[in-house]
């Protein structure tokens, strides 16, 4: 039986959506297919790379993708991001089996200590949730 897809959809396709992805790919040992995109591109935060590491989590191979870079593929899940992503998300011809709105706050806007760290630990809690509500039915 194929692995199910995940794509995380973000602004950027910097922080959060990476942060998912290498969460997810941690998480999940290899269970699902996961991706990353964005509603336009930028280089890798190193701030969020920064935090991944420093959790453990291989950050080997991340890159910033466009969102259109899917456009013609069907994932099980895509778990959007922000609200500008949601926003732009009716605009995207990509397809989806289930479809999940998480709001995250941009760490570069959070008044924390450890803005990052603070991201990243959210996306585990929410991830942690889905994983139990969403097992993969290869790995049970």
């Amino acid at each position: 039986m194929a692995k199910q897809s995940v794509l995380f959809v973000g602004d950027t396709n910097s922080e959060r959506s990476l942060m998912g992805e290498a969460m997810l790919r941690h998480m999940s040992e290899d269970h699902y297919d996961i991706y990353s995109a964005g509603i336009t591109t930028a280089p890798p935060e190193q701030a969020a790379l920064d935090a991944l590491v420093h959790a453990g989590i291989d950050t080997t191979g991340l890159v910033s993708e466009p969102v259109e870079a899917y456009a013609d593929r069907e994932f099980d899940f895509v778990i959007i991001l922000s609200e500008k992503a949601q926003q732009h998300h009716p605009e995207w011809k990509g397809k989806a089996k289930e479809t999940l709105f998480w709001d995250i706050t941009d760490p570069r806007h959070i008044d924390h200590e450890l803005p990052f760290q603070q991201t990243l630990q959210e996306i585990h809690s929410r991830l942690t949730l889905w994983l139990t509500v969403y097992p993969d039915e290869d790995a049970a």
